[in-house]
């Protein structure tokens, strides 16, 4: 009994100060790409072309953790992005990261994601809190990060912090390829809540 006394007030203790930590979930679901529908698409996603020449595929040669990754095939005409939705609480912090890998004729500002907030054009400036490794943009009450550098033969992250604009219950999350001549492959897409 004293045993379980002693653990207890330690494990209180911890807590206290911040000790114990406990990993955020993912909000997006199938962030990784495994699970795949009949027609070999990764479940809750979607995609779809605005211009040019574009080409999809589920990858399970190249992955930076699991089996897939998606890749977007694209000449310089083409755009096209893959997408998903989550779910938000309006003034919450939350911090999406995805990572990228690319040809070598891929230049970093065809390198892109984008948020769509619902109700739509909400995004300005003041919600972003941090992006240590994208240049953001606001055009249309948009929130989007462009890649500072391509990712040859290495995953690379983009991640971006930031607090959901007032009255916005509902994000859409995409995966550009803007223009890009070559490939880029996305994985491990994640959004999760900041607690503080």
């Amino acid at each position: 009994m004293k045993r379980l006394i002693t653990l207890l007030v330690s494990l209180l203790i911890l807590g206290l100060m911040g000790c114990i930590c406990i990993e955020a979930v993912s909000l997006v679901p199938n962030g990784s790409f495994e699970q795949l529908d009949d027609q070999g698409w990764p479940v809750d996603f979607g995609s779809q072309v605005f211009a040019g020449n574009i080409k999809y595929a589920v990858d399970n040669q190249v992955s930076r953790t699991g089996n897939n990754s998606v890749v977007i095939e694209s000449d310089t005409t083409g755009r096209g992005r893959v997408d998903t939705y989550v779910n938000v609480t309006e003034g919450s912090v939350y911090q999406i990261t995805v990572w990228y890998r690319t040809e070598a004729t891929v230049k970093a500002d065809t390198i892109r994601v984008r948020l769509l907030s619902f109700p739509g054009k909400a995004f300005k400036e003041e919600h972003a809190i941090e992006s240590p490794n994208g240049k953001l943009d606001f055009s249309d009450g948009n929130l989007m990060i462009t890649a500072y550098e391509n990712a040859v033969g290495e995953w690379k992250p983009i991640t971006l912090t930031f607090q959901v604009p007032s009255g916005v219950n509902r994000i859409q999350i995409e995966l550009f390829n803007w223009r890009a001549e070559g490939k880029i492959w996305f994985d491990d897409l994640s959004m999760v809540e900041i607690v503080e």
